[in-house]
């Protein structure tokens, strides 16, 4: 039994990796390529919004393909709250999948974003003061 869990929580820090891997290099590449190239035109905002079902499609397929392993562990716990191992189990996992050390691991799609984001937020009247920054992104 516990060569399986211990089997299962290498599965599991394999599918937490590639997830990470997959926010970072499709999903923070491809909004801040958006991004660049709103940025290209004379009003960018207009250009994300027109980006926007792509990132959207993005960000529900990431929401989708969370690692199943996570996923089962976190059913398993709410299935029997009274189990002590599955509970002990699922915060270990939980605690070294989460946290700073993962924010770290999709730093850079969480700025691809962010400066999208930005981008979109020039056409609500309200947030004129982002100007400022995206004529500098420009310059």
């Amino acid at each position: 039994m516990k060569e399986r869990v211990l089997a299962t929580l290498a599965e599991g820090a394999q599918e937490a990796r590639r997830h990470a891997d997959w926010l970072n290099w499709v999903f923070g590449i491809t909004t801040f390529g958006l991004t660049l190239t709103a940025l290209q035109f004379a009003s960018p905002w207009k250009i994300a919004l027109l980006c926007l079902p792509i990132v959207l499609s993005m960000y529900v397929y990431a929401w989708c393909s969370f690692p199943p392993t996570l996923r089962a562990l976190r059913k398993l716990a709410k299935e029997h709250p009274e189990d002590p191992d599955v509970a002990k189990l699922t915060a270990e996992f939980e605690k070294s999948h989460n946290g700073l050390r993962a924010f770290m691991r999709v730093l850079p799609m969480t700025i691809a974003i962010l400066v999208y984001l930005c981008v979109l937020a020039t056409g609500i009247p309200g947030y004129a003061f982002f100007h400022a920054g995206i004529e500098a992104l420009k310059a």
